[in-house]
């Protein structure tokens, strides 16, 4: 089951491009939402976003519609049992938009979800991380990532193996992150494996609860200056490693023992 069908609307294209709101809740037999000829997608004025107990759909945009969803600000998935990935990698896409690579070899990589402002995944037992180095890269604008219940959730940022070798700045990734939350991963054990430590200069409120195999805060010694309000267990923290002391000292006494769902 899916639920657009794009070779059906491929001739009515004028009224996807008008869909600012796209809502799918309760929705236990869909496999997926968009089916067929990409090209007819039309999503530059999606601005929102929410998916909700689809307890089969594994993920939500290939790569080739993940591109169009220029103006999707908002973006929550909520008790989908088998999402593992929000932009699929199999094999079957990649080849299907292996044309599109080529002609664009000598363009930059694409950026995904450039205006994105809000994004909010809880209880997504599949998912083992959120975001990919490379789309990382391009989510300048945003602010929020609240992750909650992912039973399997080893990572929040992955870095693929073709990305090994590439010889970018890091520490400026997430620049205007003002609220960062992490609830209930217990299997959660670091935010991101690059060595670079970030800066995250906008970030204002962190929560870290019931994480207790992250192990490391990978903050620079000037990093996140504008954090007031550090929220998670005590008995967390005193165990956490450092590569500097100074960084644990500063962030202690921002540190309040309170749960806020």
């Amino acid at each position: 089951m899916e639920v657009f069908y794009l070779e059906e609307i491929e001739e009515e294209h004028t009224k996807l491009s008008r869909l600012r709101e796209l809502i799918l809740v309760g929705l236990p037999k869909m496999t997926a939402i968009w089916k067929g000829n990409l090209s007819a997608a039309r999503l530059e004025n999606l601005k929102m976003m929410k998916v909700k107990e689809c307890g089969k759909l594994k993920n939500l945009f290939s790569k080739a519609l993940a591109k169009k969803v220029h103006q999707l600000v908002h973006l929550a998935v909520m008790n989908c049992d088998t999402m593992a990935e929000i932009i699929s990698n199999e094999q079957a896409e990649m080849e299907q938009e292996a044309v599109e690579i080529v002609v664009s070899s000598n363009m930059p990589s694409p950026m995904f979800f450039k205006n994105l402002q809000k994004l909010t995944i809880s209880k997504c037992k599949k998912m083992k991380s959120i975001l990919a180095l490379r789309l990382v890269r391009g989510l300048e604008q945003l602010e929020e990532l609240v992750i909650a219940s992912c039973n399997q959730m080893e990572e929040i940022i992955s870095k693929g193996e073709e990305e090994e070798e590439e010889n970018i700045d890091d520490k400026n990734m997430l620049p205007r992150l003002k609220i960062l939350a992490l609830q209930n991963l217990p299997r959660l054990c670091t935010l991101y494996k690059g060595a670079l430590l970030l800066n995250w200069p906008s970030l204002e409120e962190l929560q870290v609860w019931n994480c207790l195999e992250l192990k490391t805060l990978p903050l620079d010694l000037h990093g996140a200056p504008k954090l007031r309000k550090f929220k998670g267990q005590v008995e967390w923290f005193e165990n956490l490693e450092w590569k500097y002391e100074i960084t644990k000292t500063r962030l202690q006494p921002l540190l309040t023992e309170e749960y806020v769902l």
